[in-house]
């Protein structure tokens, strides 16, 4: 009851989870606009939100929600934590090839033989940068936006493992994590494409 005031919406479930997991595959709940998706089980919990406004806003909204998860399970430690950004950058190609060099300070080494704007591309990096890892997805898309074709996707997916980490220490933990990906996300694109983005935004 905590949980569906806010989410009254059962979205489709994962059915390969309930297939492998029947016990612990999480409930899907959506808010009434399909803006914002809870997933819950008796041991886990995660709060997904389509239309990001800052960072601000979305902790406050996540932590409020956690802290009703907690009140109906009882958990008052974890084990994991993790904090997921995706980006969509849209491109259009150039003499049919993508000009990756406008968007991102990344790149591949290829030799002479290779062009350096490539056709398609799809790439993992995964590190180890402060208490976690970071894994860093880079790949080309067709676009949800019917305006252009295609987009370049940055998928970060920040991720904490520890013995017990008590509720009240999560909204650090998330800090850091926001940290540490907000810090490679600003290093990995172009100073241009910032400039698009702060252009939106006003």
């Amino acid at each position: 009851a905590e949980l569906s005031s806010d989410f009254p919406l059962l979205a489709l479930p994962d059915l390969a989870q309930i297939r492998n997991h029947p016990l612990t595959a999480p409930l899907r709940l959506s808010n009434k606009t399909d803006t914002e998706l809870v997933e819950f089980s008796v041991s886990s919990f995660s709060f997904h939100k389509k239309d990001y406004t800052g960072w601000a806003e979305f902790r406050k909204r996540a932590l409020v929600l956690l802290e009703k998860f907690f009140t109906i399970t009882g958990i008052d430690a974890v084990q994991q934590t993790g904090l997921r950004y995706v980006n969509y950058i849209p491109v259009l190609r150039e003499d049919g090839l993508v000009p990756l060099d406008r968007f991102l300070n990344f790149g591949f080494r290829l030799p002479a033989s290779i062009p350096e704007k490539l056709e398609h591309f799809s790439t993992q990096l995964n590190t180890k940068l402060g208490p976690g890892e970071l894994r860093t997805n880079v790949k080309l898309k067709r676009s949800n936006d019917p305006a252009m074709t295609e987009s370049i996707v940055l998928d970060f997916d920040y991720l904490t493992v520890q013995d017990a980490l008590p509720k009240d220490k999560i909204a650090d933990r998330l800090d850091a994590s926001h940290k540490h990906t907000k810090e490679v996300f600003l290093s990995l694109v172009t100073d241009d494409y910032l400039k698009v983005l702060r252009m939106e935004k006003k």
